[in-house]
Order: C-alpha cells, then sequence, then structure tokens
C-alpha cells in the first residue's frame, strides 16, 4: 500500500477539495507548472496520481474531483480495478483460450484492438461501443491495396468478423466476471452483423480466389522454365528472374518452394511459414517406393494437432527444398540451413519469417504475370484475388475431383473435419465424377455382353 508522501517530498501543496480527500500540487522538480491531483484509490488501496493538463486550480480541481468520483462510483458498484484497459483484458485472459489460434488473437490485438481502442479506460464498455468498433474495423480492412490483396474485391467476411467478435467477446466477459467490466456486453450475431453492415458472406466454397485451367497451365509453364534456367544458368528466364539483386532472386526462389510446396500438400500458408528444413524428410515403404514427407508438427498446425502430409508427386517436392532451395538459401545467407533453420524466412534475418508475406507474394505474382503476359493476380472468372492459399484450395479441389481420394482421407491431409472440406473446397459439378459414377454400369455391360 502506498504512503501519503513525507513532508520532505518534492511536492508544493496548493489547495485541499472534498474535505482532504484530494489534494492538488505542483511539483519543486520541474519548471513546469501543470498542476497535479493525487487521492487515495479505495480499490487497490494505493494513492492515484495524475496531472490535470491545466494551471488553473479551479479547472485542476474539477478534473480531480470528476477523476474521484468515478472511481468511488467504481468502488462502490463493486469493481475490482480503478481502471480497465484492453491490454489488461488481452495479457490477463487470452492464456484461457484455445492454444490453437493464438497467433491469430495475437495479430487480432496488436493490429485492430490496441489501435482502436489505445489506453483508455473501457470498464464500462457497452454494445454501441462494440458496434463503433466493427464498423472501424471494416473500414480498415479495405484501406490499402495490402489488405485487397488479402479480400480480394470483396469486403471483409461476416464471418470473419464473427470469429474476431468472439476472441473480443470472451476478454469481456471474463472482465464482467471478475468485476472489471462493469456491463455484460452482448455481441452481434450474424444476422445483426449482416444488417450493420449492409452485406451477406459468398457461398463458402466460393470465397478464394481460384487458379482457371488456363491461368494453371500458363503458371505450370513458367514454373517448369523457371527451374530449367536455373539449371542451365541461361536465357529470358534466367535474366529476369535469377540473374537479378539477392533479395529478389531469394524472393522468387522463395516463393517458387511456397507454391510447390503448398500445391503438392495443400498445407496451409501460415503452417508452411512455421516450417523447418527438417521437417520436409523422405520416407520409404516396403515396396521401395519413396515419397516426401511434410510433419506439421502440434505447434506449427493451426488446429493444434500432428499430421504428416504425404506430397502428391513422391520425390518432387524433396528435391525442390533440399537442393534448389537450399542452395537458394546457402547462396543468400552463406550458410547451410539445419534441421532447425526456418524453412522460409525474411531475406534479411534468417531466424525470422517475412514481414508481410501477403505483399511479398502478391509483388512475386505480378512480377510473373507482366513477363508471361497472363494476369495470375486475379482469377479470370470471378475476379477475386490469388493469393497463398488459392494454392491450398487449388490441392483441395483437384484431388476431389481427379482423384478417388476419399473424403476423410483428404480432411487428414488438410486438417479440416470432412465436413469443412466439403463446404469450402467443393466446387466440383457431378460431371467431374462421371466416370466413376457410371463405372459400375461400365463393369456391368462388360461381364454380360
Amino acid at each position: 500500500m502506498s504512503k501519503e508522501p513525507s513532508k520532505n517530498s518534492s511536492l508544493n501543496i496548493v489547495a485541499k477539495v472534498l474535505g482532504g480527500e484530494v489534494t492538488i500540487y505542483t511539483l519543486t522538480t520541474t519548471n513546469k507548472q501543470s498542476l497535479y491531483y493525487r487521492f487515495k484509490d479505495p480499490i487497490t488501496g494505493k494513492y492515484v496520481r495524475r496531472s490535470s493538463k491545466t494551471t488553473d486550480i479551479a479547472l485542476a480541481s474539477k478534473v480531480a474531483i470528476d477523476h474521484y468520483n468515478v472511481i468511488q462510483a467504481k468502488h462502490h458498484l463493486g469493481m475490482t480495478a480503478g481502471k480497465t484497459t484492453i491490454r489488461s483484458l488481452y495479457e490477463r485472459f487470452d492464456g484461457e483460450l484455445s492454444p490453437s489460434n493464438v497467433l491469430g488473437r495475437a495479430g487480432f490485438y496488436k493490429n485492430y484492438l490496441r489501435p482502436f481502442f489505445g489506453d483508455r479506460d473501457i470498464s464500462d464498455i457497452d454494445e454501441s461501443d462494440v458496434v463503433a468498433f466493427i464498423r472501424w474495423r471494416d473500414d480498415r480492412a479495405n484501406w490499402s491495396s495490402q489488405s485487397k490483396a488479402v479480400m480480394g474485391d470483396r469486403d471483409l467476411t461476416i464471418s470473419t468478423h464473427l470469429a474476431e467478435q468472439s476472441y473480443l467477446g470472451r476478454y469481456l466477459k471474463r472482465g464482467f466476471d471478475k468485476r472489471l467490466v462493469l456491463h455484460r456486453v452482448v455481441m452481434p450475431s450474424r444476422t445483426a452483423l449482416e444488417r450493420l453492415l449492409g452485406r451477406k458472406d459468398r457461398q463458402s466454397n466460393k470465397r478464394r480466389g481460384r487458379l482457371t485451367e488456363g491461368q494453371r497451365e500458363a503458371l505450370d509453364n513458367w514454373r517448369r522454365q523457371y527451374r530449367r534456367a536455373w539449371s542451365e544458368k541461361t536465357g529470358r528466364y534466367y535474366d529476369e528472374f535469377i540473374n537479378v539483386g539477392s533479395a529478389k532472386r531469394f524472393g522468387m526462389a522463395r516463393f517458387y518452394a511456397l507454391i510447390h510446396l503448398m500445391g503438392s500438400t495443400g498445407i496451409r500458408p501460415m503452417e508452411a511459414f512455421r516450417l523447418t528444413f527438417g521437417d520436409v524428410e523422405t520416407w520409404t515403404c516396403p515396396k521401395g517406393i519413396s515419397y516426401t514427407i511434410v510433419n506439421v508438427r502440434k505447434e506449427v498446425s493451426k488446429v493444434n494437432k500432428f499430421r504428416d502430409c504425404v506430397a502428391k508427386d513422391f520425390l518432387r517436392l524433396n528435391s525442390t527444398i533440399h537442393q534448389f532451395w537450399a542452395s537458394e538459401y546457402r547462396l543468400r545467407f552463406g550458410v547451410d540451413p539445419t534441421p532447425d533453420s526456418l524453412l522460409f524466412p525474411s531475406s534479411i534475418k534468417r531466424d525470422e519469417a517475412p514481414g508481410n508475406r501477403t505483399r511479398a507474394f502478391r509483388r512475386a505474382l505480378e512480377r510473373v504475370s507482366g513477363f508471361i503476359g497472363v494476369d495470375l493476380t486475379k482469377c479470370e472468372s470471378s475476379g477475386m484475388f490469388i493469393t497463398a492459399y488459392s494454392f491450398r484450395s487449388l490441392y483441395a479441389t483437384e484431388m476431389l475431383a481427379k482423384t478417388s481420394i476419399s473424403i476423410h482421407t483428404l480432411a487428414r491431409m488438410l486438417g479440416n473435419s470432412p465436413k469443412v472440406l466439403l463446404e469450402t473446397y467443393d466446387i466440383n459439378e457431378n460431371l467431374n465424377f462421371r466416370e466413376s459414377l457410371t463405372e459400375h454400369y461400365r463393369k456391368f455391360e462388360a461381364e454380360t455382353g
């Protein structure tokens, strides 16, 4: 418990108000003439000391008395803190939430909650404050081309708003339970958000920008030409993408390795950037067939669960990672990657992920698009932006349409439930499954003649 300053302290008492409960004073250790005030906080038992930000005694007294009355009111209502900030709620209660999305919540707090609420007292926060935040957050999603590259030609999804508001709602609920927040704040439902923002989400399996067949063929051709130029060290592709500055060369090589990894395993972008070189290994089955295995460790996985991803192109992915990409890593940093080395580091620091992965990915797509004369930044049919996540989507939709893999097996590969897999990635028409749908009839005809 704080003690009353002694008579020998560096204070010059100017006045006492409310029967001596509040003291107005100046500091003798500074030339500033601003008036300060202090009083004892009945909630914490400590002294509150603040600047009144004025030199007028009457105004300083009013500021001090108003603050004193607010603290007294909170005390009578049973509040357990004189001031509650979004930072105090986040730091105290985030650890109680699921560890599976701890990084997502950290980004939400850093980029949106903290900038909006700042250090102001939110102990009396209510639904109107939440609505104001949602509107601000929604506007901020479209304020830069960087965000547009993530969201495409549409606004922030209602589903994203709901997920984020669930985090805020948990912090506020726990704050209310601990008497840090005065009101029980009711978070808006999907219907309420749709009315507030004036829109609804697209169908879940149509929210991602997806490469069309023509775009896919153009990109595959670029990949072949790029890898050939890297091996032969000559030609137009070599001059444009490889025989360039070290940082540019590294960025394009990382882009090439990343889309190969995602296109052959369907791994999430956020998981890919947490992998190490040691997570990509080979395995040979008893029949002598070798595969590339990507081990998504528990701490890497979005859903906090280990899974081993089998690359669909056998050892080609292993060659890309441990020969091509390891060579580019060595060229950039002057050392060989170790099993613990971050797989896709920043071009500046090899122990850190790229600071803005979305922007770097988009720049690489723009460079490739400009060179080959085919726009790969947007889906030709929907106009939605292509992102790193589009390659996970491409893997899932192609595996559903062109292979006989079971839904359950593919869900295990992607780290999703079968329900989410079908809702999010199944954009195929039954015509794509015409052969399997008529296989029984062809067999019957063959047997009966």
